[in-house]
């Protein structure tokens, strides 16, 4: 592999870069405060842990659906013209909402089908971008610019809990709707600052050896690479699926602000994950990684089932996101190794989406083990599942 000749944030002087990045992010934040406020509705709706991470599966499921589509679709069509159209769409949603809100009185059901469907346009939109954004700067800066999109949207995620727990205690519900609308509007309009570099040209031909390759490719992933990246991510959605209910049993008095930070502190994590994980892939072995984040992994996730204190919980929050991004980037590395070079981002693709089934149905599951057995019982069996994804990493 060769080594990148900038640093990574180099690449947000393309302006082009720049303003498509920051596109993408406004878009995907408004979602992320949308997801906020819709978990803590539901929590006020209903007590059954079941239902509420529900909530996280909503967000998941979609990614399953749009990723190949959006690889398709971004290929064919003005890329600008997709990001503009997808921020546009969730600002109108977001609009419609902030303005009826006081008028409002959803169902469980109803917050679930409204966070799958803005889910999807924001699935949508991040996929195009983690897609088509690093061809817009030079080559000697794609490796760059592609750990700055993934930093940019895990700073999003980080920031995006606190800035929805400041607002709705500050501004209330209905303007902190409305300024996630207006987010999202500044970011359809944000593309049309610089000229779009066209995509590939796709003939016929081309478009069929694709197929060709991707059906090929079904047979690339093996078994336990599958099995691993399934139960990883089955087994960590438990901090995410129920995290509200965490919030709202312990820290009851300011659940908001609560799950705000808790929010935040995953989100940290990741981010600092994402600053790290060079460094550590350049010193440390692919097993010995796994091995490492996995074992932490199982601390973290364990350490929720406990009632603690708020400022320890954030803490070990911020382990738990940066161990989990770490992991993932590994097992990515993992696929992309075992996958024929020519093979290897189709490869990438459908390790996403079993990563993405594993989230959407662990929150179900968890959610479920929570409402049955309670939530110490939930968090500790999650925490063996990690254990059981590492020792396949082993094998």
């Amino acid at each position: 592999m060769e080594e990148v000749e900038h640093p990574f944030w180099q690449a947000l002087k393309d302006r082009t870069f720049l303003l498509g990045t920051t596109a993408a992010l406004l878009g995907y934040f408004a979602f992320l405060v949308t997801c906020f406020l819709s978990s803590l509705v539901m929590t006020q709706l209903t007590e059954d842990p079941s239902l509420v991470a529900f909530v996280n599966a909503a967000v998941q499921a979609p990614l399953l659906f749009v990723i190949l589509p959006a690889a398709a679709v971004a290929r064919l069509i003005d890329r600008r013209i997709l990001l503009m159209a997808v921020n546009l769409a969730i600002s109108c949603v977001l609009f419609c909402m902030g303005l009826e809100s006081t008028s409002l009185h959803p169902t469980p059901v109803q917050v679930l089908v409204l966070i799958f469907s803005l889910g999807t346009l924001a699935a949508f939109s991040m996929s195009v971008w983690q897609i088509s954004g690093p061809d817009v700067v030079a080559k000697s800066m794609v490796a760059g610019a592609t750990v700055t999109v993934s930093a940019g949207f895990n700073l999003a995620r980080a920031v995006a809990p606190v800035f929805g727990a400041a607002s709705l205690k500050l501004l209330g519900f209905q303007v902190t709707l409305i300024s996630g609308a207006i987010l999202a509007l500044i970011g359809a309009f944000l593309p049309m600052g610089s000229k779009w570099p066209n995509g590939p040209a796709h003939t016929l031909q081309s478009v069929s050896a694709d197929r060709d390759s991707q059906r090929k490719n079904r047979r690339v992933l093996s078994l336990r690479r599958v099995s691993q990246a399934f139960i990883v991510s089955l087994s960590g959605s438990s901090v995410w699926a129920l995290l509200p209910v965490m919030a709202q049993r312990r820290y009851g008095n300011d659940m908001a602000t609560a799950m705000g930070l808790l929010s935040g502190a995953l989100g940290t994590g990741a981010l600092l994950g994402a600053l790290g994980s060079r460094p550590i892939h350049q010193h440390l072995p692919l097993v010995t990684i796994i091995v490492m984040t996995a074992v932490s992994m199982m601390v973290f996730v364990a350490s929720f089932g406990v009632d603690l204190p708020l400022p320890l919980s954030c803490l070990f929050a911020v382990g738990m996101g940066a161990s989990w991004f770490i992991h993932g980037c590994t097992l990515n590395v993992f696929v992309r190794t075992d996958a024929p070079d020519y093979l290897g981002g189709d490869a990438v693709a459908r390790f996403l989406m079993i990563f993405y089934l594993g989230l959407a149905a662990g929150s179900v599951v968890w959610g479920t083990v929570a409402t049955t057995w309670g939530l110490g019982t939930a968090m500790v069996v999650s925490a063996l599942g990690i254990a059981v994804s590492a020792f396949l990493g082993l094998q």
